[in-house]
């Protein structure tokens, strides 16, 4: 059950990789060890015996010939017999031992040398006799050497030995991994904060273009795509709002003129029209000037601002939050907010007879509710009410369907205080309008 979820982050999987990439070097390498450790101490010890023979035939030779055996005896060792003899050990018919062989004829250059591989006791010994150039009573004389195979190391004392240095280099190449990759990824974080803070709407998020040229690369490429967006909706704001601005004088013109019109119903007709028509105007102005975001936010009570709001409106608040004044504090642009919330708390008023506002806290975040006891809104349109112009009130009356704009004024505001806004309808009937903003 454990191993089926996977690691989700990038650091998490870096770390299973070294250290799965570490260990089976190690392994690899501990089973070469183990394979081949004997062919190494083997080669080795022939390498040191084959020194060890050259300084003795050196001594050998300039000494006489009653201390041979005293200086032979002196370089025996526990695996390793040396005796001067007037025949030689190692016969010449028998085979050679190649990897000794060759480790003593590397070594002495001048002497005929034979090494060979022979059984003695149940049990594998090297014999080596190299002929001297001095002699005993006018024989040649010999210097032989019987090697045992010596002590072997068993796999499990090798595993003690090596494991608490494998463990160490696993660890440190794990710690210096990690801060490697922690540094490497730290400017993803921006990345993460910059994304999110573009998707609610803030065309101010940018990423600091430091690091690898790859993150700088991204990072240019981001802040260019935000400067690009934040031109088109400006461009797109400045342009709502002159046409709302620039209909205004037509609209105030042919209402003075409509209200010469001496047939009273046409002129009453053609007054309510206009006036719709100055409804749609002022949303548009007010739809450009609501979705800015020059206003620089303060420290801001919540609890306060709604308090006061809901009194110019006639809606009733309710405080769920204790009477701690620190904890409804939250960095806002105050004018939008209010905005944003008188637009939610109007149409709670407009479809419904009442309007009810509730702020609650909640590790961190504030959560603040309107309800009303209107009809509600069918759920399959929950997603288009937020639509710039969609009325979810079909009756083209100006007077209750407004022109569209209040939720999408409101949603764009929440969005760019990385706040979250969502409808549901009421069980006991009306809607309920759910705002989430991050406190400080």
């Amino acid at each position: 059950m454990i191993f089926r979820r996977r690691p989700t982050t990038l650091g998490v999987r870096f770390a299973l990789l070294l250290a799965f990439v570490l260990v089976v070097a190690n392994v690899l390498a501990l089973a070469s060890m183990l394979l081949r450790g004997d062919d190494l101490d083997q080669t080795n010890r022939f390498a040191l015996e084959a020194e060890r023979m050259k300084s003795l035939i050196s001594a050998l030779e300039m000494a006489q010939s009653s201390a041979h055996p005293l200086l032979a005896a002196q370089f025996n060792t526990r695996f390793t017999r040396y005796s001067v003899d007037t025949f030689p050990l190692a016969e010449p018919a028998e085979p050679a031992s190649p990897a000794l062989q060759k480790a003593i004829e590397r070594v002495i250059v001048r002497h005929w040398v034979h090494a060979t591989e022979v059984s003695y006791q149940g049990e594998m010994i090297y014999l080596v006799s190299v002929e001297l150039y001095a002699k005993w009573q006018g024989h040649p004389i010999w210097l032989n050497v019987v090697l045992n195979h010596g002590p072997r190391v068993s796999m499990s004392r090798t595993f003690e030995l090596l494991w608490l240095p494998l463990m160490v280099s696993l660890l440190a190449t794990l710690v210096v991994g990690l801060g490697f990759m922690r540094q490497m990824t730290r400017p993803l974080l921006g990345f993460v904060a910059a994304a999110e803070a573009a998707g609610n709407g803030d065309r101010r998020a940018r990423i600091p273009e430091i690091g690898a040229r790859e993150l700088r690369t991204a990072a240019h490429a981001f802040n260019l795509m935000q400067e690009k967006i934040a031109g088109f909706e400006e461009e797109r704001r400045r342009l709502v709002a002159s046409v709302g601005h620039d209909l205004r004088t037509p609209i105030t013109s042919l209402r003075f003129r409509a209200e010469m019109v001496e047939d009273a119903p046409l002129r009453n007709a053609m007054i309510e029209t206009l006036e719709d028509m100055a409804v749609m105007a002022d949303g548009l102005l007010a739809y450009g000037r609501g979705t800015q975001d020059t206003e620089t936010r303060t420290p801001t009570d919540l609890r306060d601002l709604l308090s006061r709001l809901c009194d110019q409106m006639g809606a009733t608040f309710r405080d769920e939050t204790g009477r701690e004044e620190a904890g409804t504090i939250a960095n806002l642009r105050p004018t939008s907010i209010r905005r944003a919330f008188a637009n939610l708390i109007g149409n709670a008023l407009r479809y419904g007879t009442q309007a009810q506002v509730t702020l609650t806290t909640h590790d961190g975040t504030a959560q603040i509710t309107v309800t009303d006891d209107g009809p509600g809104i069918a759920p399959a349109l929950f997603a288009q009410v937020f639509e710039p112009f969609f009325r979810a009130e079909t009756s083209r009356n100006m007077d209750t369907g407004g022109a569209g704009l209040g939720l999408s004024i409101a949603q764009a505001i929440f969005l760019q205080h990385d706040g979250t806004i969502r409808l549901a309808n009421r069980p006991t009937g009306g809607l309920e309008v759910t705002v989430t903003l991050p406190l400080d």
